[in-house]
């Protein structure tokens, strides 16, 4: 669906950058930025434009441009969407969503996106159930204020399980509670059908 997706920073300072399909120039952070900065009649960028066939969708989330590339034809709601549970799980990782943040969590950052997207398609995007693929701990653990850590990379039991291209993460995370968890566009709604009596579901894709 999407070339790449980048974050920038209020400056164009790329701070990270994920490539998918390859089919986009690598200048294309700069060409966006330039856009953006210097927009006709001095007005604002729209969320959505294109560029020499590029198009260019993006969302300003803590002050930073969070921006998906595509020579597609794509539902830009649909990628917007997308765009606004990149950042909202970045900062529940994060504990903030900011330029600082990001570089000390670039490394966890990239395996966020490596899990939340495959091939530039969603995957899940949903925190609780990408819990059991994610190894690596943030630098500032997010906390919900009375000192308890949102997010821990470990599964039950200490282990942590990755499944193929992230796909089965609802249905893993379901297997212990038999809670029913439901990721982006429905991608799990089938995976996680019998967890309790061992049945084996069928996912959608």
């Amino acid at each position: 669906m999407i070339s790449q997706l980048f974050i920038l920073s209020p400056r164009g300072d790329v701070i990270i950058k994920k490539e998918f399909r390859y089919d986009v120039p690598k200048t294309a952070p700069e060409i966006f930025f330039r856009a953006v900065k210097f927009w006709k009649d001095g007005e604002k960028a729209p969320a959505v434009f294109s560029e020499d066939g590029v198009n260019y969708l993006h969302i300003k989330a803590g002050g930073l441009f969070v921006t998906a590339t595509t020579r597609k034809n794509v539902s830009a709601s649909h990628v917007l969407e997308l765009l606004h549970r990149v950042a909202g799980v970045v900062k529940d990782y994060c504990g903030v969503m900011n330029e600082d943040a990001l570089r000390k969590n670039s490394i966890l950052t990239y395996e966020l996106l490596d899990e939340m997207l495959d091939y530039g398609y969603a995957q899940s995007t949903s925190t609780e159930s990408l819990k059991v693929h994610v190894f690596n701990e943030p630098a500032t653990p997010a906390s919900d204020g009375a000192g308890h850590s949102l997010v821990s990379g470990k599964a039950a039991g200490g282990k942590k399980s990755r499944g193929t291209y992230g796909v089965f993460s609802s249905a893993i995370a379901a297997a212990a509670g038999g809670k029913k968890s439901r990721g982006t566009y429905g991608v799990f709604s089938s995976a996680i059908a019998a967890a309790a009596g061992g049945k084996k579901s069928r996912g959608t894709y």
